[in-house]
Parts: structure tokens; sequence; C-alpha cells
């Protein structure tokens, strides 16, 4: 068994040099087709028009079952889709995404907004977000039959669509399937704002995040830090909350962490909008 695999693993690779964006694949072998598409962002750190980061994945199933090959040529990737968006029988996923600063130095700054987030949800679901893969810290969990990722990056904010891009193309979860939540200094401290779409608006972890996916359509919570009055943004972002300014976030985290299980158990991001916003 492990040598057909082996074949058909060298066999795809080679289909993925040749073809940039898409390629198709027969295994003869249950007369199984897959048409897989490859999502090369245009995103270009070598400044060479043709280079794309590259990346896919493979399903292969047999009577034992269906096994999984996945291959990284660079680590800003991620795939647009494998075989369908929705196939038949794929399980129903969500991905919740703190972002923030690995570090216990970080820990406690307005730019771990995020991280605090997946701390209070992980802690209502039970679930301990400590398996590392992909740069991201990650745990999973059941919810109604659904499975939940709670994902902290560990590449530091400006490189998180690294770890987001990576776990998203091995697990095949669409960009609708995510939520992704984040400071923001151009709301008051603690006010809450979901959003399905748009640009980065400044926030370099955002920014990658679009960068590797190709699309700005991901769900998106955000938490107001407010907009420093004398200090510089980069000092501001990485220090703690002031006593009179932890409340508020308290709160906020409470609100967001509610809004989240909401999300989790099936609202709209429509829904959540009208009633969090």
């Amino acid at each position: 068994m492990c040598v057909p695999l082996l074949q058909g693993f060298v066999k795809w690779c080679t289909l993925l040099k040749q073809n940039r964006n898409r390629f198709h694949l027969l295994f003869s072998q249950n007369r199984i087709e897959h048409n897989i598409t490859v999502f090369t962002p245009n995103y270009n750190r070598r400044g060479d028009p043709n280079h794309r980061d590259k990346c896919g994945i493979m399903n292969r199933q047999s009577g034992r079952g269906t096994f999984r090959l996945f291959c990284v040529f660079d680590a800003k990737i991620y795939r647009e889709s494998t075989v369908s968006n929705h196939c038949e029988g794929k399980e129903i996923v969500k991905m919740i995404i703190g972002l923030g600063n690995p570090g216990s130095q970080y820990a406690k700054t307005k730019h771990n907004i995020g991280f605090m987030m997946i701390d209070e949800l992980a802690s209502r679901l039970n679930v301990a977000v400590t398996k590392h893969e992909f740069d991201a810290a990650t745990g999973t969990t059941m919810v109604n039959g659904e499975k939940v990722f709670l994902v902290k990056p560990q590449t530091f904010m400006n490189t998180s669509g690294r770890a987001v891009g990576q776990l998203m193309a091995y697990y095949q979860i669409q960009p609708d399937e995510i939520m992704v939540v984040q400071d923001d200094m151009d709301m008051p401290m603690g006010q809450l704002r979901f959003r399905t779409q748009g640009s980065a608006g400044g926030h370099n972890g955002i920014k990658d995040i679009i960068n590797v996916l190709g699309t700005k359509e991901f769900g998106r919570l955000k938490i107001g830090i407010q907009h420093p009055k004398k200090q510089k943004v980069v000092d501001w972002v990485l220090t703690p909350f002031s006593s009179t300014d932890q409340p508020l976030i308290d709160e906020g985290i409470t609100t967001g962490a509610n809004a989240l299980e909401d999300w989790i158990g099936g609202s709209s991001l429509p829904d959540l909008m009208n009633k969090y916003n």
C-alpha cells in the first residue's frame, strides 16, 4: 500500500510544479478522480513575476480509508479548494483564530487581545490550546457535532498568515469557516464589532492573512483598544492595559466569548452584527 501511495505523491508533486494554478489527478484504483485547485496568491517576495508560493493537498481513497498527503513548497501558502468547497461528507468545521505575539513578555499587551479571547473561550469549552502544529498552538473540540478549532499563531503578529494558511490548507478549511479575533485602535476600549470582509485597516496581522488567503472575505471580530493620545502606536499596542481600561477589556472579552459561542452554535454573521455591533 505504501509504494503506490509514494508513487502517487511523487506524481502529484511533479504535476504541481508543472501547473501553477490547476491540475488534475486520476487514480486508477477505485476509479476515483480528484480535481484539485491550487491557489497561488499575488504575493511575490523575490520580485520575480514567475515566482509564486505553492501548496496543495491530495486525498487518496482505498479500501482501508482515506489518506491525505500534504506538500508545502513555501511557508506563505493557501489552497483555494480541494475536490470541491463543500464536498459530500465533508466534516463541518469552524476555526477561531486569535491574533497576538508569542512569549510571556507579550501576554498582557493590547496587541494580544486575540490570545486573551482564545483563552476565555478555551476555558468555557474545556479545551487545552497546547498542540503545536504549523507554526501555531491549537486545540480542538466537538460542539453539537461540529469540530471547533481554537488557534493562536506563534509566528508573531506580522506573519500570522503563515500559520493560518498552513492550517487551513491541511485541514481543508474554507474562508467562510474561520473567525479572526483582532485588536482595533479605531474603536473605543472594549467595544466589539463583527465584520464579514474588508481591508486590513492598518492591522499587519490581518494584512498578512489577506495576502496569504488571497481574499478579504472572512469573518472578523474586532475588539477596541483605542488610539493612543500621546504614545507611539508601537509602544501603545505592546504595553498592558491600564487599571482604568482593564475592566472595559474584561467586559469586552466576556461579551466577545458569548458572541463566538453564538457563532459556533450556528448564528450567522449578519445576525451577530445586528446583536453585538
